[in-house]
């Protein structure tokens, strides 16, 4: 008889382990999902402010409305719900995460505005409001993120990170101000919005621009550094994510610091990629993707807990991904 219990006992748990085997996979395979949506999503949004295409404001708020829901959705899904219920080892990196991929996120808001060259000034207005927003966004990201890397031990790279991107934000945040002021003023249809000082104003916004990506791009390569030598991922997908973002600086630097006109662009092809390298929202691409990893990351590790109510053993730090 007790023979007979102690078989029905491992059968049962037997049961309960395939199971929760079934379980975790399910899992796994949502979030693998909801992460694929995601990073769908914000390629829609990033895909879409970029030509010039007059939307209706019903179809506008629409797109902005399915996009957004979307991408907060599925982010959600895919890993971020661990910044409240995961380890407090992951919190900080998550939420860092969180801020580095809005910038993405929020072109969304702004779907056939295309270069500021070719939208009015209500739309202008608009898109730097925008931009003044998504640049303290970056900022916070990579504070949070350097924290979470300082507290895995990872010191000097993360440290320089920090430096760098303090800077291109302040650079950032002058410029956005500046520009979304000047628009205003042409709203109001103020008399220095089409004096002289609008044109000293251009060519100094060019100069706050410059430099506020040229720094972004050397704060996002010791990120990647950092978060390689913390284990995070992989060192040479680091290395890899470094490299990207000292090319993007090298054609921004061969570009020189003046913005050139669009419509000039496109006549000489080998002035394309310095222009490309400088579009506001470019150097923030590679933070996005940084954050879209720590979350990958997270999410994966919280499948290898032995029971849906256990800490994970291993935090985002220590675990390498190749």
């Amino acid at each position: 008889m007790a023979k007979k219990g102690v078989n029905l006992l491992a059968k049962v748990g037997g049961w309960a382990v395939h199971l929760g085997t079934v379980g975790l996979t399910m899992g796994n395979r949502y979030r693998r999902l909801s992460f694929a949506v995601l990073c769908l999503g914000l390629l829609f949004a990033t895909v879409l402010v970029g030509p010039p295409v007059h939307f209706p404001m019903a179809v506008g708020l629409a797109l902005a409305a399915v996009l957004l829901t979307t991408i907060a959705t599925a982010a959600w899904k895919s890993g971020l719900d661990l910044v409240i219920t995961g380890p407090q080892s992951d919190q900080s990196a998550l939420a860092g995460a969180t801020f580095l991929i809005l910038p993405v996120a929020s072109l969304s808001l702004m779907s056939g505005y295309g270069p500021p060259e070719f939208a009015d000034h209500l739309h202008n207005a608009f898109r730097y409001v925008v931009l003044l927003i998504d640049t303290a966004s970056v900022g916070i990201g990579m504070v949070l993120v350097q924290d979470a890397l300082s507290q895995a031990g990872e010191r000097l790279f993360a440290k320089l990170s920090l430096g760098l991107i303090v800077a291109a934000t302040s650079l950032y945040l002058v410029w956005a101000a500046l520009l979304l002021e000047d628009h205003r003023a042409a709203l109001a249809a103020a008399a220095w919005a089409s004096g002289p000082w609008s044109d000293w104003l251009m060519d100094f916004s060019d100069v706050l621009l410059f430099f506020g990506g040229l720094f972004t791009y050397l704060a996002t390569a010791s990120l990647a550094i950092a978060i390689g030598r913390a284990a995070w991922i992989g060192s040479r997908t680091a290395w890899t994510f470094a490299l990207v973002n000292l090319a993007a600086l090298a054609c921004l630097v061969a570009r020189g610091i003046t913005f050139p006109d669009p419509r000039v662009v496109f006549a000489q092809v080998y002035s394309i990629p310095g222009w490309i390298a400088g579009i506001p929202a470019v150097p923030w691409i590679i933070p996005c993707i940084l954050g879209l990893m720590l979350i990958r990351r997270a999410a994966a590790g919280s499948m290898t807990a032995p029971t849906p109510g256990a800490a994970r053993t291993t935090p985002i730090g220590p675990a390498r991904v190749s």
